[in-house]
């Protein structure tokens, strides 16, 4: 949830929740980024003590879900490119292998070639004599 706010849409956050206007205006994507995961962490924390009305209960409630569920997507995303990573290792091992079975069979090819340029040589050197 963080990761996909704007930094716009954290700077305000941050602000309605209490914090220094020019304090925050400063702050870069990480800052804002922290900031807003610190302010997450409060809230979470203080959710038994602070969270005295149903509506205070239910954002608190809301806002966990919503945090899960960005750990949720970051997982999947990361199995996605893990997989994407691995199907690109087995491409690049499959073209290496074609790589080095093109280069052998050029090399017995020459190997061919060269045997045969020698028989001949040795038929011609034979039938001269």
């Amino acid at each position: 949830m963080i990761k996909k706010c704007s930094s716009d849409r954290l700077r305000s956050k941050l602000v309605e929740a209490g914090y220094d206007s020019a304090t925050v205006s400063k702050l870069d994507r990480t800052g804002l980024m922290e900031a807003m995961a610190q302010l997450i962490k409060q809230s979470v924390s203080g959710l038994g003590s602070d969270a005295t009305t149903q509506g205070d209960m239910a954002s608190e409630i809301r806002f966990r879900e919503l945090a899960l569920e960005e750990k949720r997507t970051e997982a999947e995303q990361e199995q996605r490119r893990e997989l994407r990573k691995m199907e690109l290792e087995l491409e690049l091992k499959m073209i290496e292998e074609k790589r080095l079975e093109r280069e052998a069979e050029q090399m017995r090819l020459e190997r061919e070639t060269e045997q045969k340029w020698l028989e001949r040589q040795g038929q011609s050197t034979t039938e001269s004599r």
